[in-house]
């Protein structure tokens, strides 16, 4: 899966008209992927701007423990979603925020449609082969442009 990642960045910067909403996308997409299972339970992507990713995290310790591995997580999303896209981190402690996204990922199926999106990114997720990445990378790109809507 890793491998098919890896091509995203290309496809969406190779876009017409590819604006901060599909930056967005990529990078809640790259978070998922760079994450794990585990910290995705603790953190998650509410923002992405002036390449800041700001993460919800479920409490304290989790937010001095993430801040500890900033260079890290920064060299992974830079890896995953290009080396000019996220340049900082920002972790909030908001476990409201945190639970929110958890419930509309767990009732939304990866068949489900995500809201409508530009063809621009439609065109770009059908490059995506995994199905559940292609889904989560959507379903990023929906969230983003009701935020900016």
């Amino acid at each position: 899966m890793e491998n098919v990642f890896a091509s995203v960045p290309s496809i969406v910067n190779g876009l017409e008209g590819t604006d901060e909403t599909a930056e967005a996308a990529l990078v809640f997409a790259a978070w998922s992927q760079c994450a794990g299972e585990q910290l995705r339970a603790h953190a998650e992507p509410i923002d992405f701007s002036a390449n800041r990713l700001t993460l919800a995290v479920s409490d304290e310790m989790w937010q001095r423990h993430l801040n500890g591995l900033k260079p890290q997580l920064i060299g992974k999303m830079k890896g995953a979603a290009g080396s000019r896209v996220v340049r900082f981190l920002e972790f909030h402690v908001c476990p409201d925020a945190l639970r929110s996204a958890r419930r509309s990922d767990a009732t939304r199926s990866t068949d489900e449609p995500v809201g409508r999106v530009p063809p621009s990114l439609e065109e770009a997720a059908g490059a995506i082969g995994d199905k559940d990445l292609r889904a989560r990378f959507m379903g990023a790109a929906a969230v983003c442009l009701a935020k900016h809507r």
